[in-house]
């Protein structure tokens, strides 16, 4: 009887060993819940040895995945693939630039970048395009951290900037929509909108800036809401 006993409990607890592991599997592999990652995913080191070679693979609406770890990702990159997601696996992505290049250009439609983590350059992501979106991510030391030129339709949501000249940058912009952003120790302006109209900011956590807010050059119908801005203000 014992013996039996030693063998069932052996046998439960290789089982709870299994089902641990394969939740883990599952997780990591994003099948569950709304999080995914598509069974085309293109990763990166695993499917691509670089994000460059990625970005020359992918096809229209396909998904590039990051798992590199601790190791950095060359920026310097320009995405003219309309409808592909940009993102990390666990951990965010390591992105970094030299000073005189944009980390990131977006021209094509529809793409989104989530969970990225960008160092230096002239620019942290330069967004020119039609419904392109940016969720949960940081940019240090940009120059500017992020400019939507000519921008249509943008969403922006948890995106935190530290450093450089100007966090956010909005010129030509129309219809992009700024949420749950934090900005700290820029040495001009946290937010500058330029020839921009119908666009919203909400949410904004703005600290060590000297401007919070400047709003310039015939924008029209700019939306500041529900934001705290520390040691600076609104200026247009």
């Amino acid at each position: 009887m014992t013996i039996t006993r030693r063998r069932r409990t052996a046998a439960l607890l290789a089982l709870l060993v299994l089902l641990v592991a394969g939740a883990a599997l599952i997780l990591r592999c994003g099948i569950l819940g709304s999080d995914r990652i598509p069974r085309d995913a293109i990763v990166v080191p695993r499917d691509a040895a670089t994000f460059d070679a990625a970005l020359r693979r992918v096809t229209p609406g396909g998904t590039i995945v990051l798992d590199t770890g601790d190791e950095t990702v060359a920026g310097g990159v320009v995405i003219d693939i309309p409808g592909i997601t940009i993102r990390s696996l666990g951990s965010p992505a390591h992105i970094v630039a030299d000073r005189s290049a944009q980390a990131i250009t977006v021209r094509a439609d529809d793409v989104t970048l989530r969970d990225l983590a960008i160092y230096g350059g002239s620019v942290g992501v330069s967004l020119s395009s039609a419904r392109s979106r940016m969720l949960g991510v940081s940019v240090r030391e940009a120059a500017v951290a992020v400019r939507l030129a000519g921008a249509r339709e943008a969403l922006l949501d948890r995106i935190d900037a530290e450093g450089g000249r100007i966090a956010l940058e909005l010129s030509s912009a129309s219809g992009c929509q700024v949420r749950r952003i934090v900005i700290r120790d820029v040495a001009e302006a946290a937010v500058r909108i330029a020839g921009s109209w119908n666009c919203a900011l909400r949410e904004l956590t703005i600290a060590n800036a000297p401007v919070g807010v400047l709003v310039e050059d015939a924008s029209r119908e700019i939306t500041v809401a529900d934001c705290r801005i520390d040691g600076s203000g609104v200026s247009a």
